[in-house]
């Protein structure tokens, strides 16, 4: 991992560097799309320093409300973003609810058109941003053998000299290797990319199915991931068996970590990205079988037909 990115005197965090490309891709692939399509891209560039602003506000509340406990005491460190914690899903949902009602009620624009053009753009910045995470060693997944397991900063021993992935490392690497889920997202990201760049153009409607397939897609892939990653955040945990006081309990630490210390025969989790996800998945669903079964909406170069 690289955390830290040095260049001369300078010390950059990696993240930042991968969220800015991620934040920078979006802009010039919407906007390239939107010429083509037909839009006033000029219009809406306008949305993008403040659907920059409604992201890193809704990352950071998700976060915070997620992890309420921890700032009940010094609610002051809600604003020192600085220090790290933020949630992808709730930059996703704050700049999804701002773009959509600006280019509504401000820009006054196709609003389903628009998000349909910015779908692979969307896959894109997803691969972008969970590269970052890579880099920055967070968001890491389960301890496993598998060939590609690799093996985090955090959980390797100071004097461990090797830091990467399991097939490349030497038979007696100290340190406890994990899924790379951070890797697993990113080449969701991308190849969404490709596939939804294919569809725009074999695809004339133009009334939000794209978005939402994308959005559903993503949703169901990331429950998936959700099972194998392993770092603290929060988590609904259902514990069966006897001696179990509490059958439902909301955790905030790693599940490999808090299972062993329990006597639960059976035992359930979903984390807070599944729980969005599966509320998702169903409105993507809904949105879906409603829109196929009307009359779809088409776009033509220099002239759009979409509410």
């Amino acid at each position: 991992m690289h955390p830290v990115i040095h260049i001369s005197s300078l010390s950059i965090s990696s993240y930042a560097v991968m969220m800015s490309l991620a934040v920078i891709a979006f802009i010039a692939l919407v906007l390239h799309r939107a010429e083509r399509e037909g839009l006033d891209a000029n219009r809406l560039a306008k949305l993008a320093p403040w659907g920059l602003l409604s992201m890193l506000i809704g990352a950071r509340l998700f976060y915070v409300v997620v992890n309420l406990r921890d700032y009940a005491s010094r609610p002051a460190d809600i604003l020192r973003f600085w220090r790290g914690g933020i949630v992808s899903y709730g930059g996703f949902l704050a700049f999804f609810i701002f773009c959509t009602l600006s280019i509504k009620y401000w820009l006054r624009m196709p609003v389903w058109h628009c998000t349909d053009i910015a779908t692979p753009a969307l896959a894109a910045a997803v691969c972008f941003w969970r590269i970052g995470c890579f880099l920055g060693g967070c968001c890491y997944g389960a301890p496993t053998d598998l060939p590609w397991a690799v093996l985090f900063p955090r959980f390797a021993p100071p004097d461990a000299r090797y830091r990467g992935f399991l097939w490349c490392a030497p038979p007696d690497t100290p340190g406890v290797f994990r899924h790379p889920t951070e890797l697993y997202e990113a080449l969701i990201g991308l190849t969404g990319f490709f596939l939804f760049s294919w569809a725009l153009k074999k695809v004339s409607r133009r009334d939000g199915v794209l978005f939402w397939a994308c959005v559903g897609a993503y949703a169901w892939l990331r429950v998936a991931v959700e099972v194998v990653r392993d770092d603290p955040r929060g988590q609904l945990v259902l514990l069966f068996g006897p001696g179990v006081q509490d059958h439902v309990r909301w955790i905030e630490v790693p599940v490999s970590r808090y299972l062993p210390s329990h006597t639960a025969e059976l035992s359930l989790w979903l984390s807070t990205a599944q729980i969005v996800s599966i509320a998702l998945l169903l409105v993507s669903a809904g949105f879906i079988i409603n829109r196929l079964g009307s009359e779809p909406v088409h776009s033509t170069p220099g002239r759009t037909i979409a509410q």
